[in-house]
């Protein structure tokens, strides 16, 4: 059970406090020195032109400082559900993320706090991920572990994948987009917990908003020395993390995908770029001892405006994404739901294509099939199927 100093609980109070402004919150924290210095009129903090919504909230501030009851009782909100609270002050708190500017002034913590303290790497990816690399990154980040301690978020696909295999290693480290109250699937935070440490940078009571995956993912990229990214594709939210990355000139990796499968376009093109080749963990081992390369130029990436040079260029742009666009007429409904998912998921069985486009198998043949016949699809044996790469149709 972990024991707070009166200023670690103020901090978990102001997190937690709403109705003051990240900017007041942050006015308060330059200017205070001592909390004996809430004994000043709101004046002192906020100037002459202090408004009566920052002088309400500020009277408030005070009377839970004067409210000795209140203030013990605070850390007991958090202890009922086993959570530990970090405040950035406290020496537990990873000093690389204390040098963030928007540093989270709480982490809340369910599970193994000393991983805090082992070296960090994040295997993150997008939801659409193919079972094959899915499997793999299962593996690769178990492998991990005899290292470091996985961070990676909750979401399916990737994240998920991470998960399982970081937690078979008890070195899983989860990033929550929310608090911790509000998490969905309560059943996940208990097995990453049991297995490693699940981190929320947001109080009780916030439900996930967009804003939050952008903080989740900054969050990610600060406290890791490396990430692979595992499968995304230009458009992908996974890319904000990226992005986080390669502003704070993190090591990059990927897994290599097969030209055309969607899945797997922006980490063809982090390669391209420079990132490393992963296929297994001593991949990132290796890499990860070795003298950084000087020729890796991610600068065009860092943009979040950057479409991971795919979209708009015509050397990029599979044959199937122009007869899309142009020939789209000459495809069945079953056609085109099977080739979004070969171009989607890339080689797959055809009991696999059968399950993701909902069709029955004889349909799924016969659109495959005549897939074949305009060559856009090719069999590669053992039933498996693959989008036809080189069709210049």
């Amino acid at each position: 059970m972990m024991h707070y100093s009166d200023e670690e609980i103020f901090y978990i109070w102001l997190d937690g406090f709403s109705r003051f402004t990240a900017t007041d919150k942050n006015t308060l924290l330059q200017k205070v020195e001592f909390l004996s210095d809430f004994s000043f009129g709101a004046e002192y903090f906020f100037g002459a032109d202090v408004t009566p919504e920052q002088r309400e909230n500020y009277a408030d501030l005070q009377a839970f400082l004067a409210d000795e009851a209140a203030m013990r009782n605070l850390p007991q909100i958090f202890t009922a559900d086993n959570v530990f609270c970090i405040p950035k002050i406290h020496h537990a708190y990873p000093p690389i993320l204390r040098q963030e500017p928007d540093a989270p002034l709480v982490l809340y913590c369910l599970g193994n706090a000393d991983l805090l303290q082992s070296d960090k790497f994040a295997v993150i990816g997008s939801r659409r991920i193919p079972p094959a690399m899915e499997k793999l990154t299962e593996s690769v980040a178990y492998d991990l572990t005899e290292r470091y301690a996985v961070v990676t978020g909750m979401a399916d696909g990737g994240d998920t994948a991470a998960l399982q295999g970081a937690a078979q290693g008890n070195k899983v480290i989860c990033i929550l987009p929310c608090g911790i109250d509000t998490a969905l699937d309560k059943e996940q935070v208990q097995t990453a917990a049991a297995h490693g440490l699940v981190i929320s940078p947001f109080p009780y009571g916030q439900s996930a908003m967009k804003y939050c995956y952008v903080k989740r993912n900054t969050v990610i990229a600060a406290l890791s020395e490396g990430i692979l990214l595992v499968a995304a594709d230009e458009g992908s939210g996974t890319l904000s993390t990226v992005r986080e990355a390669i502003l704070r000139k993190k090591r990059l990796f990927a897994f290599p995908y097969a030209p055309g499968v969607a899945a797997g376009k922006a980490c063809n093109q982090l390669i391209k770029n420079g990132a490393a080749l992963c296929e297994c963990a001593e991949d990132v081992f290796s890499a990860m001892d070795a003298p950084e390369k000087g020729d890796a130029d991610f600068s065009s990436l860092a943009d979040p405006k950057s479409d991971f040079g795919t979209e708009n260029r015509k050397e990029n742009r599979t044959n199937t994404e122009i007869l899309q666009k142009n020939n789209a007429k000459d495809l069945s409904e079953e056609q085109k739901t099977v080739l979004e998912v070969l171009t989607t998921y890339g080689e797959s069985h055809i009991i696999e294509i059968t399950q993701r486009t909902g069709l029955n198998e004889q349909q799924t043949l016969i659109a495959l099939s005549m897939l074949e016949i305009k060559q856009l699809a090719v069999r590669c044996g053992g039933n498996r199927f693959a989008p036809n790469v080189s069709n210049k149709r």
